[in-house]
């Protein structure tokens, strides 16, 4: 028995709309459309703010935002404070070791 061609291959309308359109495929495919890649960033939140929960997530982060008291704010500053002085000491003290010694050298070559 002898089926006809045309039963045997699926047509091109039934291949089209087999084809997985899922989150998987998908989005690769519209992100290789995009070239700027803070454009692609803003894409893929926009995407996800369902799936992420962004909007319930950011009201919970404004929320234990405004818990927080003067106190910590002052601890913060503090901190963030004494952690700059002591990058700008190991600075100073690495310009003094490495690069002043250089200097030092280079002016004495100079003038020889």
């Amino acid at each position: 028995m002898d089926l006809p061609l045309g039963l045997l291959v699926p047509s091109r309308e039934y291949q089209f709309a087999s084809r997985d359109l899922g989150f998987n495929s998908l989005l690769p495919s519209l992100l290789s459309l995009t070239s700027n890649s803070s454009f692609q960033v803003v894409f893929v939140v926009y995407y996800l703010r369902g799936p992420l929960k962004i909007g319930e997530n950011l009201i919970m982060a404004t929320m234990f935002l405004s818990t927080l008291t003067p106190k910590f704010y002052v601890a913060l500053t503090g901190t963030s404070s004494l952690i700059s002085g002591l990058i700008l000491i190991f600075e100073w003290w690495y310009y003094r070791r490495w690069v002043g010694k250089h200097e030092l050298l280079k002016r004495l070559q100079d003038a020889s």
